[in-house]
Parts: C-alpha cells; sequence; structure tokens
C-alpha cells in the first residue's frame, strides 16, 4: 500500500523523491525475478499534484 511508504506512522517518507525511487526499486526488484508487481494505492490519495506524482 501507497500508505506503507509514505506514511509518518509506516516508513514516513512522504511524497517524496525517495518514495518514489522505493516504489520503483520494489517494481524492479519484481521484474528481476518475473514477479507482478501490485501496488493497492487509496484514492483518497490522488487529490493533489504531489500525491498523483507518485502514481
Amino acid at each position: 500500500m501507497e500508505c506503507s511508504v509514505i506514511a509518518e506512522r509506516s516508513l514516513g517518507l512522504g511524497y517524496s523523491d525517495e518514495a518514489l525511487a522505493l516504489m520503483q526499486r520494489y517494481r524492479d526488484t519484481c521484474r528481476r525475478f518475473s514477479g507482478d508487481f501490485t501496488l493497492l494505492w487509496h484514492n483518497s490519495h490522488l487529490e493533489s499534484e504531489s500525491e498523483t506524482r507518485l502514481c
């Protein structure tokens, strides 16, 4: 879930470049092993430009 990366109660990276890089790293790891990368993104986190930039 996106909140595992962005929320203060989890990794707390917010909508930063670091958060985007981490999600891309997860995706790339899945590709390397021929896996499927699926990210649950809550639509309540699609309200601002900084939020939509990550998805």
